[in-house]
């Protein structure tokens, strides 16, 4: 089964974990060239309707529909449950009443979104997808079971559709389907706890009493001797358990150990209850539960993987590495586990140089079984380098960039090795891959910024330069123009990188910048103009020195010839903000949005401004929204900080912007 904890095992910090317990969830992957040339570079989203008819039963399908996606990126979109409305506001669910079509109800800021919803009859499932390649629909047939393990074949085909190569889709245990009348019971259950969960979720306060009755139906309807049941209930049960704010919060932990005393050789009770606790930095406890997950069911990979990475984070790294063999030894193990294996042993000292290189030697063989298996990211091919660097393997240590080079679709990796290029003894073959990156594929930016970038680390300032009219011609968006200005900066100049970031660490730690400064900035944006860092520090620069009109000069200036650089266009509204020019700045704001209504930033400033002025369902709504897409982007979390300093010092009454400000502390 596709589970619903599998990112916590995967993630470096548990509390991520956590993010996922809301009504909204989607994908982001990467396409190919001529799909980002219709569509929003480098993202395609998926927007998932309950389907309409019986409202419990179709949300309870839905819900196990999507889990199918979850692997596949972080929050994005999926509004698992609509409701009709009227003038009094939100209307409970009925059986008779059908859910907002998509074709005539859309949010703005999904619209161009690929879509998916339905229409669930007696025995008939009506199923329609449109994306921007058209429509496709289908008609499943037979009893609820049967509905659902249709639904369910569809998902790679639905991914086929998206563009998205699912080798990993597969079911890891088959779902017990035999009684589709207990089915059906489960699925109600769990829809209607979705239902009555997101509406008190989002406000409706007087539907909590019945999510304590939803558990109990959640659970009973678990009681089938299922391992399938039991995964659901918990699936369903955790975004009330893990929610402290949640009404009933406790009675859905209560549900969770009732669960595991009822499937006694199942895992998922314990790995959920251990989950609460960890996240409470109960780390004993939370380690006896997954000792016993462990013992409940040793084929539970998860539990394995999960025990591991509390015994590294609570600074037990030996016995982290015994849980790892442990499952190894057992079979219990996919590319993840060794990859983590590797990880942990690659990160042990010893005192005696022999035993040193037998643990370098035995990570890099758990890296090579991790790739055997199937895993294929930039940092396990980051790890192998590490390995080989020790070993003194310096074919493995190239054949190992070269892979990176390949699926390091974002350059972010890439981009770290590069900085440290002139710590190698010898950099010249990794030059040699990235030039013949560059070479294979013509016009593409990345590899041929990260080559120019290699050259100005190694001082090689006239190859970069030479190699300049090329990147320009490649960089075919304002943020890729703004970095190769940059670039070009020093390329010309090999003390610019380390004057700049002098400044920009001047100006972070509030010192007065100099008229020494200035003049370095002025003179760079004078022979690039598409440099933005260099704008938005001069204006920061002007603004120290209180002078607001040369700093909105600059920034729009810049912003003339970047006029989709959304940097610019936060800095712009900042500066008006801090001068009292309100409306102007929220104008700015509205109009960036309406242009990128998913951009993360954009929402959480703008949602910031409306704090600060009152308005505060407008600021409930932007931030909402801003969560829902990631709840960890770096200004949602400064804005919720700055939030929470506020409500610090401002009596209960006076607060009524509804933020999740569990990262703020």
């Amino acid at each position: 089964m596709a589970d619903f904890l599998w990112a916590l095992s995967a993630a470096q910090l548990p509390e991520a974990l956590f993010d996922w317990q809301r009504t909204i969830y989607g994908l982001q992957v990467p396409l190919d060239a001529a799909s980002r040339a219709q569509t929003e570079p480098s993202i395609t989203r998926l927007a998932v309707w309950s389907f309409r008819g019986e409202q419990p039963l179709a949300s309870g399908l839905a819900a196990l529909f999507t889990e199918y996606f979850r692997w596949l990126g972080p929050s994005v979109e999926l509004l698992v449950t609509r409701f009709d409305q009227d003038e009094t506001g939100v209307l409970p669910w009925a059986s008779e009443m059908m859910q907002i079509d998509p074709e005539n109800y859309l949010p703005e800021h999904l619209v161009s979104h690929a879509k998916l919803w339905g229409a669930l009859s007696d025995d008939a499932l009506e199923v329609h997808f449109a994306g921007q390649a058209g429509t496709e629909s289908w008609a499943l047939h037979g009893d609820v079971a049967q509905i659902a393990a249709q639904l369910l074949d569809l998902v790679p085909h639905i991914l086929g559709k998206l563009g998205i190569n699912a080798t990993h889709w597969t079911p890891e245990e088959p779902l017990d389907l035999a009684d589709a009348q207990a089915f059906a019971g489960l699925l109600r259950g769990w829809g209607e706890l979705n239902l009555r969960h997101a509406l008190t979720n989002v406000g409706f306060d007087e539907y909590a009493d019945a999510v304590a009755g939803a558990i109990r139906r959640m659970v009973s309807g678990a009681m089938t001797g299922s391992r399938f049941a039991c995964w659901a209930a918990c699936r369903a049960l955790w975004p009330v358990a893990a929610d402290d704010d949640a009404p009933h919060q406790i009675d859905a932990e209560d549900a969770l150990v009732s669960l595991g005393s009822v499937f006694p050789r199942v895992a998922w009770p314990g790995i959920a209850l251990s989950l609460l606790e960890w996240n409470r930095h109960e780390y004993e406890r939370a380690r006896d539960l997954l000792e016993t997950a462990v013992e409940s069911d040793a084929r539970a990979l998860q539990s394995w993987q999960l025990l591991a990475l509390l015994y590294e984070e609570t600074g037990d790294g030996a016995r982290a590495i015994e849980v790892c063999r442990e499952a190894i030894m057992g079979n219990v193990a996919d590319a993840t586990l060794y990859y983590n294996l590797g990880r942990l042993l690659l990160d042990q000292t010893e005192d005696d140089e022999q035993a040193e290189a037998a643990l370098v030697e035995e990570a890099r063989r758990m890296f090579v079984e991790a790739e055997a298996r199937g895993l294929a990211t930039p940092d396990l091919y980051l790890r192998i380098m590490d390995a080989c660097e020790a070993l003194d393997d310096e074919p493995g240590l190239w054949a190992a960039f070269a892979r990176l080079i390949q699926v390091d679709s974002d350059g972010g990796t890439l981009w770290g090795i590069i900085e440290d290029a002139d710590t190698y003894d010898d950099f010249g073959p990794g030059l040699t891959l990235l030039q013949q990156a560059a070479d294979s594929m013509p016009d593409a930016y990345e590899p041929l910024a990260a080559y120019v970038r290699a050259l100005i680390t190694l001082d090689r300032h006239a190859e970069a330069a030479e190699t300049l009219p090329r990147l320009r011609q490649a960089a075919t968006d304002d943020y890729a123009r703004a970095e190769t200005a940059q670039l070009a900066l020093e390329a010309a100049a090999p003390d610019f990188e380390e004057a700049f970031g002098e400044l920009v660490d001047e100006i972070e730690s509030g010192e007065l910048p100099d008229s020494g400064s200035i003049g370095l900035l002025t003179d760079a944006l004078a022979r690039e103009p598409a440099f933005a860092d260099g704008a938005v520090t001069l204006a920061q620069c002007y603004q120290l020195h209180d002078q607001a009109e040369l700093a909105l000069q600059t920034l729009n200036a810049a912003r003339a010839v970047l006029p989709d650089h959304l940097e610019l266009v936060l800095s712009i509204a900042d500066v008006l903000w801090s001068i009292d020019e309100d409306e102007q700045a929220l104008d700015v704001m509205q109009d960036a949005l309406a242009k990128h209504p998913d951009d993360v930033a954009i929402l959480a400033r703008l949602g910031e401004y409306y704090v600060e002025i009152g308005e505060d369902d407008k600021a409930r709504e932007l931030l909402r929204r801003a969560e829902a897409i990631d709840p960890r982007h770096p200004e949602l979390m400064r804005v919720r900080e700055e939030i929470a300093l506020e409500m610090a010092g401002m009596e209960d009454d006076d607060v009524d912007v509804d933020v999740d400000m569990d990262d703020a502390t």
